[in-house]
């Protein structure tokens, strides 16, 4: 009798020595299991790069990105004219006129292109017109497919103003991407100092070229919970004529 004690004892100590303390029975069941997901559920876009640049009349404006791993570029662009814009890029893709509001030398539009082709280094996107700026911001996306949800705008009818708003946008859910921008003309020949409240980050601006001051402002919001938003333009300097726009994407 006290030989098969002793022998089942030594088998159960050669089973537990063939187990590690993580695989254990009783002990595995308290290693959590791993999951997918997006790290908390933050906002998939992210900004990749962005520029500024400005031109004379006539001439063409040229930003150089590097858009590597881009799947959202918008462009904002401002003009004293208002003409028609021939907004082009090094990878030939073919841009979407979102948001356009016109005012008396003050114009604005915003531009996109979803799943742009020839992304990477030296990435060039060029407009001519009349006393122009534009701004441009590459975004990447981890959320499948980018689509764009709305557009909204206003302008100030050619008048002077301090503050301005594109008109109230409401998303239909969670991680968006919300770009605004502003374009304006200031006949005083003053600079034209742009700020903007409602969380969003002023991603670049800029004014005071060769005399004429042409504006253009673009700010974003990378926006987890949905709540509806309709940001105040101020510009610092009385006389701007021009518009607000704002489109979203998730």
């Amino acid at each position: 009798m006290k030989r098969l004690i002793s022998f089942l004892l030594c088998l159960f100590a050669l089973t537990i020595s063939a187990q590690t303390p993580l695989t254990a029975d009783g002990l595995a069941a308290f290693i959590p299991t791993a999951t997918g997901g997006g790290g908390g559920g933050g906002n998939p876009f992210a900004l990749v790069d962005h520029g500024v640049a400005h031109a004379d009349s006539p001439a063409t404006a040229t930003v150089t990105l590097n858009t590597t791993g881009a799947k959202l570029i918008v462009a904002v662009l401002s003009s004293f004219s208002d003409s028609s814009p021939t907004f082009t890029d090094s990878g030939g893709n073919t841009w979407t006129i979102g948001t356009e509001y016109s005012a008396s030398f003050g114009n604005v539009r915003i531009a996109y292109c979803i799943n742009p082709s020839g992304t990477g280094a030296g990435h060039t996107f060029s407009w001519t017109d009349t006393y122009i700026a534009l701004c441009v911001t590459a975004w990447s996306y981890s959320g499948g497919t980018v689509t764009h949800e709305a557009e909204t705008g206003s302008n100030n009818g050619g008048s002077g103003f301090t503050t301005i708003q594109p008109g109230s946008q409401t998303p239909g859910g969670n991680n968006r991407l919300f770009v605004a921008g502003l374009g304006g003309f200031n006949s005083g020949g003053n600079p034209i100092p742009l700020t903007i409240d409602s969380s969003f980050v002023t991603d670049s601006s800029f004014q005071d070229f060769d005399g004429a001051y042409q504006a253009v402002g673009a700010f974003y919001l990378l926006q987890t919970t949905s709540a509806a938003k309709n940001p105040t333009v101020t510009s610092a300097t009385a006389g701007t004529t021009g518009g607000v726009v704002m489109d979203s994407f998730y």
